[in-house]
């Protein structure tokens, strides 16, 4: 004779079979609780808050926080009011498509409500409006009442904008730049609107004023190696530019490059992104409109890979790229086609299937 089993009687199959239903039950519970997924619903989920899309194609995802990096006067507010009235009217940004429009929030610590106008307007021109878009929210901090400082959060899930910028970061969060733990604490606080606003944001912050003996100069944006390496003159711990998860930096270009500002960065998990050489651009009254993006093969800055890029077919192999630049080094050959990429002028496609000139 069997000996009896406990009462609960869960060495029954049938007993077996209602313990694994309460924990897959009480697991799910867990999951929901603490937001966490098997791989299947992390799919689902990702879906879901469209964290696979784009706010800009390639450059700004959804659900992201981007921190620009440029010194006062460089001209960093227009190309962002740019920026803004492109994703507010699904208008290509810099050669980047916008795929849908999306609303827009821009808190203006710096500019007059005058200069807020204009800048606005002018960039819209610039990008073939008649008008400012209607979903392209200004917020001037000048014209606020004092209750309003400190309360870009609320704003921001009041709004519910696809895309926030915070210019200068620094006049949002007084310690941002001095303090490691409040930098991360706003990182951490932008990261909790998600559970409201599904946007981006783009923080605007500054490098640090320039040493007073030219040996320790920084490096140029347009010289650096790597675009990380430039960020290090950023204004604050490392905390600030390691928490973004898209960091572009800007700088005034060389001039034999006949740009006048040229913009470099990186995406996380993505790599950098291109070299871009940008002109200001002007009405027939010499007013300054917005920005446009260089991309000519002069950018090479060396007459033979000009020649060679020129000479090659919209697609093209590695070898055919050796023969057009005379077939002497296969090292120099890589050094072009990095070149290309970094210039925005050549994109690399699947594996084994070469390369492609990008139209300009």
């Amino acid at each position: 004779m069997n000996p009896p089993g406990p009462p609960d009687g869960t060495n029954t199959p049938a007993g077996a079979e209602d313990k694994k239903a309460n924990e897959e039950t009480d697991l799910e519970a867990a999951k929901i609780k603490w937001g966490a997924f098997n791989h299947k619903e992390l799919s689902a989920r990702i879906q879901k808050v469209r964290a696979d899309k784009f706010i800009i194609d390639g450059l700004l995802p959804v659900r992201s926080i981007g921190i620009a990096v440029g010194r006062s006067g460089l001209g960093k507010s227009p190309l962002l009011y740019q920026m803004c009235a492109c994703v507010a009217s699904a208008r290509p940004f810099l050669g980047h498509t916008v795929p849908e429009k999306g609303r827009v929030l821009y808190i203006d610590y710096e500019n007059s409500l005058q200069d807020t106008e204009s800048v606005a307007l002018a960039v819209s021109r610039h990008i073939g409006l008649s008008e400012v878009p209607v979903n392209f929210i200004l917020k001037n901090i000048n014209d606020a009442p004092f209750e309003h400082r400190g309360a870009q959060l609320d704003m921001i899930r009041d709004i519910k904008p696809d895309l926030v910028i915070l210019d200068p970061v620094s006049a949002a969060y007084k310690k941002f730049e001095t303090a490691t733990e409040e930098s991360r604490e706003v990182y951490s606080d932008l990261r909790d609107l998600w559970k409201d606003v599904n946007c981006s944001v783009m923080l605007v912050a500054h490098p640090r004023k320039p040493d007073s003996d030219v040996r320790k100069a920084p490096i140029s944006l347009e010289e650096a190696e790597h675009p990380q390496d430039w960020f290090a003159i950023t204004r604050g711990a490392s905390a600030i530019i390691d928490g973004a998860d898209v960091r572009l930096g800007l700088d005034f270009a060389s001039k034999k490059s006949g740009a006048d500002l040229i913009m470099r960065g990186y995406v996380r998990a993505r790599g950098t992104t291109p070299t871009y050489y940008l002109q200001r651009v002007f009405d027939k009254q010499e007013y300054p409109l917005g920005y446009s993006r260089m991309a000519n093969s002069a950018l090479f800055g060396n007459a033979k890979w000009q020649t060679g890029f020129d000479e090659l077919p919209s697609h093209f192999t590695f070898t055919e790229a050796h023969k057009a630049l005379g077939g002497n080094s296969k090292d120099s050959t890589s050094k072009f086609v990095k070149k290309g990429q970094d210039i925005g002028l050549i994109r690399k496609l699947g594996t084994g299937a070469g390369y492609e000139k990008i139209p300009y």
